[in-house]
């Protein structure tokens, strides 16, 4: 008998733990444009899908997901000065209330690639491009590891 019932409790929670993985809220993308509200041009300079997390200080989170460009280039080195955006990079537009964020940029797998953040002034607009750098492992002489 008590088999029966820690078999049924732990069923019940795998199952109260699957719902809530499965409505998990979605974050909202932010507006497009509207009255009191910063505009935004973001550019995606990489061959990947990038997922852009903003989170103001109150706590809000805003998610915008810029497509990949074609044809761009993953970045080998990270440029000494910050590159132009390609005439073919993918951009999106939108627009958040000028506060203080939180920047986080994800790849197509979900990982976290980028952090920073952004202060927005009301009366401004504000661009910028994003590149993907991966910076290939050093090789070890055989030497090295004798």
């Amino acid at each position: 008998m008590k088999v029966a019932r820690i078999l049924f409790l732990v069923v019940g929670l795998y199952g109260i733990w699957f719902y809530a993985q499965v409505t998990k809220p979605v974050i909202p993308a932010p507006p497009s444009s509207g009255v009191g509200l910063v505009p935004i041009k973001l550019g995606n300079a990489s061959p990947e899908l990038m997922n852009v997390i903003l989170t103001s200080e109150t706590g809000k989170v805003y998610s915008v997901r810029i497509h990949r460009c074609p044809t761009c280039q993953i970045l080998t080195a990270e440029p000494p000065t910050p590159l132009p955006c390609p005439s073919d990079t993918t951009y999106e537009k939108f627009a958040l209330s000028p506060k203080f964020y939180k920047v986080e940029v994800h790849d197509q797998n979900g990982q976290n690639t980028y952090s920073s953040s952004l202060n927005l002034a009301n009366g401004k607009a504000y661009s910028g491009c994003l590149f993907t750098v991966r910076i290939p492992p050093k090789h070890r002489d055989l030497q090295d590891g004798l």
